[in-house]
C-alpha cells in the first residue's frame, strides 16, 4: 500500500499517517531481523526454493529468540568485509 500523493479530506490524511506509521514499524522489524541474520542483508545466492526455506527458517529462529531475550549480534560486518572473509 502506498500513501496518497495529495490529500483533500481528513480521512485521506489519516490514511496516509496510518500507512507511514505502519511502514516504520515494519522497516524497523526488518532491520532487527537482518541484524540477527546478516545473510538476509547480504543477499542469498541460492535457488528460489532454498531462499524461501532460509527465510522461513530465520523467521522461526527469530521468533524463538526474541521472547527468550536472546542477545543480538554485536559485530555488524559490511558486504566487503564478508566477501573477503569467506574467500
Amino acid at each position: 500500500m502506498t500513501p496518497l500523493n495529495t490529500t483533500t479530506t481528513p480521512a485521506e490524511e489519516l490514511y496516509n499517517e496510518s500507512i507511514i506509521r505502519s511502514r516504520n514499524v515494519i522497516e524497523r522489524s526488518y532491520g532487527v531481523w537482518k541484524r540477527r541474520f546478516p545473510c538476509l542483508a547480504m543477499g542469498l545466492r541460492v535457488h528460489l526454493d532454498t531462499a524461501q526455506a532460509v527465510t522461513l527458517g530465520t523467521a522461526v529462529l527469530h521468533n524463538i529468540a526474541y521472547p527468550n531475550n536472546e542477545a543480538m549480534p554485536l559485530l555488524v560486518l559490511n558486504r566487503k568485509m564478508l566477501l573477503t572473509w569467506f574467500m
